[in-house]
């Protein structure tokens, strides 16, 4: 990809994935809500019962910012089909069906994988890949794919998580990321990890336990407290309990800071309560806590300078546990904050 490509300067200038094959190939596609690939394997042979994967690299070949605020992001569907009869165009049986929900924007080219492992429940003559963009036609969904690769196991290399998605949404002064599988194979733990351009160095930030074995999808959710004001990039590492890993696709999230943005970072609490902001301008608020019965027992006022800001109210090991009220208002007596929070 040439940054000039079909008058396009805002792309990336980027080499194909496939390494030692200088001047090689790829598929650029201006996305348009289409299937944009399909190709049928069909050997000399039938594919008999067992293990086999597929998988692809896909990068968005657009820069940091392009059709900012609100670009379109990639959102590349891979379907895999099988069919006993050697010829036609009827008897297609889906096996497989992953998805990239949104492929961020890099600051560097950045390919990312997709792919699955899945089991072949009967011979077959044929085996169809067919790729589709639901990105929609606009501005920001251009994207380049390489190296689609379909093979047996354990020869192809299985990947033991079947990744479904990755979003990455601002909550109050953090950031919740989300995922999903639809499989789980000998899988240990998964890392959530930040970049600030999508590329190296990568900083793991939560953790949370593999089941191990699951042949059933499962959701999962991490709160990022400490993001960097401006662009987020976030990616989901895999390791097996062999020591491998792998990595998700990329996601996105530009935290701002046009307002002030408040969040409580232990509920329940216990000795103190550590809220977390990111504030628009230099300001002072104040902060107050209310028991069920309505009667004040605690408050406390705080400098906040632009940017992100750390505060902890600490006067609260002593109150009763139960339920209270917590309210953080600006300088004028508006609202910024109000919750319910929970004594142990």
């Amino acid at each position: 990809i040439i940054n000039n490509t079909q008058q396009k300067p805002e792309w990336h200038n980027s080499p194909n994935h496939t390494l030692g094959d200088p001047g090689g190939r790829m598929l650029v596609t201006n996305g348009g809500g289409l299937t944009f690939y399909q190709h049928i394997v069909a050997g000399n042979s039938t594919f008999a019962p067992g293990s086999y994967s597929a998988s692809l690299y896909l990068m968005n070949v657009n820069q940091v910012g392009v059709c900012s605020p609100n670009p379109l992001l990639p959102k590349i569907n891979f379907r895999v089909e099988f069919n006993t009869a050697a010829t036609g165009t009827t008897g297609w049986v889906e096996l497989q069906s992953v998805a990239a929900t949104g492929v961020a924007q890099s600051a560097n080219p950045t390919w990312v994988r997709l792919g699955g492992v899945f089991a072949l429940p009967q011979t077959a003559a044929r085996i169809r890949l067919t790729l589709v963009d639901n990105g929609g036609s606009g501005c920001g969904n251009d994207f380049a794919i390489d190296d689609i690769q379909f093979a047996t196991c354990p020869s192809g290399g299985p990947l033991p998580v079947r990744f479904l998605g990755i979003n990455a949404v601002q909550k109050g002064a953090g950031v919740n990321v989300s995922w999903s599988t639809g499989m789980e194979l000998d899988n240990q733990q998964f890392e959530v990890q930040r970049s600030v351009d999508g590329n190296e160095p990568w900083t793991t930030v939560s953790s949370e336990r593999g089941m191990g074995n699951s042949a059933v999808g499962r959701n999962y959710l991490k709160y990022d407290a400490t993001p960097i004001i401006g662009y987020n990039f976030y990616r989901i590492k895999q390791t097996d309990f062999d020591g491998n890993a792998r990595y998700s696709l990329v996601a996105s999230v530009k935290v701002g800071n046009d307002k002030t943005t408040i969040t409580v970072l232990n509920n329940p609490f216990n000795s103190n309560i550590k809220v977390d902001f990111i504030s628009d301008k230099n300001a002072t608020v104040f902060a107050k806590l209310v028991d069920a019965t309505g009667r004040q027992v605690s408050t406390a006022k705080w400098i906040l300078a632009k940017g992100r800001n750390q505060k902890s109210f600490d006067n609260v090991a002593n109150l009763n546990t139960g339920m209270y009220i917590f309210t953080v208002t600006d300088e004028t007596g508006n609202v910024l904050f109000n919750n319910k929070m929970i004594k142990q």
